[in-house]
């Protein structure tokens, strides 16, 4: 059995610069989740949220580009992910994790989040 809670927690996610131009790379202010908590069985879905910030901790649309992210979830013995493949001008991106056989951890929590390139320019930008 799967208990879902989402631990939130901040991660700035680096990213390259022009002379010019912002610099300060968008910020992941919380991961949260619309579904309640509880237990949950093998096929239940599950949906994670990261909302985005500036340098103001204020709403921060993102674009992501040729990358996506990918979310490393705690679920018991064998660790799960998902993944965010499009960001268009949003201030906060979702995915839906699908409770599998063996499964199982008191608070569902988020192990890691890392940028994957899909494409030759890979960016998470505001």
């Amino acid at each position: 059995m799967l208990q879902r809670k989402v631990n939130t927690f901040v991660i700035t996610l680096f990213l390259g610069s022009l002379m010019g131009q912002d610099i300060t790379p968008p910020t992941i202010s919380s991961v949260m989740s619309t579904t309640a908590n509880g237990s949950y069985k093998k096929g239940s879905e599950i949906n994670i949220t990261l909302n985005f910030v500036n340098e103001n901790n204020l709403p921060d649309e993102v674009t992501l580009t040729d990358a996506k992210l990918v979310i490393e979830l705690e679920t018991g013995s064998t660790d799960r992910t998902i993944s965010i493949n499009t960001i268009a001008a949003a201030t906060s991106a979702s995915s839906t994790y699908t409770v599998q056989k063996g499964d199982q951890t008191a608070a569902l929590s988020v192990n890691k989040i890392s940028l994957t390139a899909t494409g030759n320019s890979p960016v998470l930008k505001d």
